[in-house]
């Protein structure tokens, strides 16, 4: 018993010991991944205020080969592009297309067809092409250029490398002096969507709760259905003069319809106002306050704006400016927290 008691105290202690230099290690190489990326971040950073600032042009190109099939990634890099403009800066906006990374399989030829085409609406409402050219090339018409360089293109080591560079947006832009860098025109309000018509009129007063269901593409970010009626019974005893409108497409409405054992006159459904993300959008701006647990390229939309929020996500390689704060303009009615774990 005795001999028992002492290989199992060794195996602990040898477990214990593997298991800590492991977390050592994981930690170290994540502070040097952190490190690299905050270095690369803050060479361009120097690259924008010394020379492409003072020449008021600046090229910004996004490939399909190395991004992912999502919303919140091309939004927050469509944001960049709000930012140079609202800097007064002439923008060419290319888009390498033709090629598509591998995830891009786990779609249908249906929902990359639909994706794409909603990709192009929102460019349609976010950028303002009187100050942004917009064009559509070939990775071999870019290869072949001889207009791009280190100095009039962002990320330029990127492209070349086919790497991707929608992850380094927020990276980049939390570089900036809020008060001074960025203005009132950089922010998504409501009037951007001005044009856009809803199914049918809206409540009063709503709040927003995003609910992801995808069955293809990484549906551990999915909200559960007990963390759905978790999040609707807080928000409506919360706001109980309020609708509360849950944010999610024809798929995941029909999926939470039928899981949810709430029964609620003030429950509805985004797809009931309106037929795309765009529309979702909208709403969101127009909600008096917007939730989000998990996934949901919808998420991007409030936190580009002044709309209250409260988001609990994972990041990837975006850097926090501080504890429950990835934003340098976020306010104190925004609220992000750090999600280690699905």
């Amino acid at each position: 018993m005795k001999r028992l008691f002492i290989f199992l105290l060794k195996f602990i202690d040898k477990y214990i010991k593997s298991y800590l230099i492991r977390v050592f290690i994981f930690r170290i190489f994540q502070k040097l991944k952190y490190f690299k990326i905050i270095l690369y971040v803050r060479l361009q950073y120097f690259i924008f205020n010394l020379y492409i600032l003072k020449k008021k042009k600046i090229n910004i190109i996004f490939d399909y080969k190395c991004a992912p099939p999502t919303y919140g990634d091309f939004i927050s890099f469509l944001m960049l592009i709000r930012f140079f403009i609202s800097n007064n800066l002439n923008v060419n906006f290319y888009i390498i297309d033709g090629e598509y990374r591998d995830d891009w399989s786990n779609l249908t030829s249906s929902d990359k067809k639909n994706l794409l085409c909603a990709h192009k609406d929102i460019i349609g409402y976010l950028i303002d092409k009187k100050y942004c050219i917009i064009k559509t090339i070939t990775w071999d018409q870019f290869f072949s250029s001889r207009n791009f360089n280190y100095l009039n293109t962002f990320l330029y080591k990127n492209i070349q490398q086919r790497t991707n560079c929608y992850s380094q947006a927020i990276n980049f832009l939390n570089l900036f002096d809020y008060k001074k860098n960025i203005n009132k025109k950089f922010f998504l309000r409501k009037n951007i969507f001005k044009n856009y018509v809803f199914k049918k009129a809206l409540p009063e007063k709503f709040i927003t709760l995003n609910a992801r269901f995808q069955k293809n593409w990484e549906p551990f970010r999915n909200l559960s259905v007990s963390e759905f009626d978790n999040n609707v019974n807080y928000l409506l005893k919360k706001y109980p003069k309020h609708k509360i409108i849950v944010v999610t497409d024809k798929l995941g409405k029909s999926y939470f319809q039928n899981k949810t054992s709430i029964m609620s006159n003030n429950l509805l459904f985004s797809k009931d106002f309106s037929s795309c993300f765009c529309g979702d959008a909208l709403l969101v701006l127009l909600s008096s306050f917007y939730m989000q647990l998990k996934g949901g390229g919808i998420g991007i939309i409030p936190m580009f704006s002044r709309t209250p929020y409260s988001i609990k996500c994972s990041l990837n390689t975006e850097i926090m400016v501080s504890n429950n704060k990835l934003f340098s303009w976020q306010t104190d009615r925004q609220q992000f927290i750090l999600l280690r774990k699905y």
